[in-house]
């Protein structure tokens, strides 16, 4: 089992069998078929049985499904397993999945596992590896959100200034697009701002909170008749 091989007909939903055709086959009870397809690299089929595992109460035979997949690295499957090992309980295990791929230098990596670490009461250590970092205006999102997590939005808000040469008017809001609970949403700054100032979730919020969110990115349904 290779990641690149997996990647691509999850990603087109080609050579594969679809999530809409997995849920089929678990709506008429065709769960011993899931079950063997995904033992042979059919990720739709793996995911949809270790969650249907998951929910009865046997997550380890859940997570014994997707190991191969988890094997190989691929992020789409690292997701997915953190995701389904905290819905389980196993907080540890989810952080740990994150922190080695993190480690080999995936690119998503390191904003899953600070989100993880804030969410679970280690916002502090979280905000210190997201701080080196300020600048990427690919985490700026997750460091506005772990920064609220860990007390720490004075702080953040100087280097994000230096950083980006934004001048916060109203941090967190403006550097979040966010509308101002007393104010205007606009702070004047560059880069960082959304021009509308439109209301999204508060930067206390989870942004991937739901540990189903990688499956119905996966296309499948959130409860798939068992």
């Amino acid at each position: 089992m290779d990641a690149t091989d997996l990647d691509y007909p999850a990603r087109t939903r080609s050579g594969c069998i679809p999530p809409e055709l997995v849920s089929r086959l678990l709506e008429r009870g065709h769960v011993d078929v899931v079950e063997l397809q995904a033992g042979r690299g059919e990720w739709f089929c793996a995911l949809a049985r270790a969650r249907l595992l998951g929910e009865r109460g046997r997550p380890a035979d859940g997570l014994e499904v997707v190991a191969p997949y988890l094997a190989t690295g691929w992020w789409t499957a690292v997701e997915a397993g953190a995701e389904m090992l905290e819905g389980w309980g196993r907080i540890d295990e989810a952080i740990e999945i994150t922190r080695v791929r993190m480690g080999a230098g995936h690119p998503m990596a390191l904003e899953s596992y600070t989100r993880l670490l804030a969410w679970h009461g280690r916002a502090e250590e979280a905000f210190t590896l997201l701080r080196p970092h300020i600048g990427e205006r690919s985490l700026t999102v997750a460091l506005v959100d772990v920064a609220g997590a860990a007390g720490s939005y004075e702080e953040a808000a100087g280097p994000l200034a230096a950083r980006t040469e934004h001048r916060c008017t109203d941090f967190p809001w403006c550097c979040r697009g966010l509308r101002s609970p007393v104010g205007s949403g606009r702070c004047g700054g560059r880069g960082l701002c959304s021009e509308g100032g439109s209301r999204q979730r508060n930067p206390h919020s989870r942004r991937h909170r739901n540990p189903g969110r990688a499956l119905r990115h996966a296309g499948l349904p959130r409860h798939p008749n068992r």
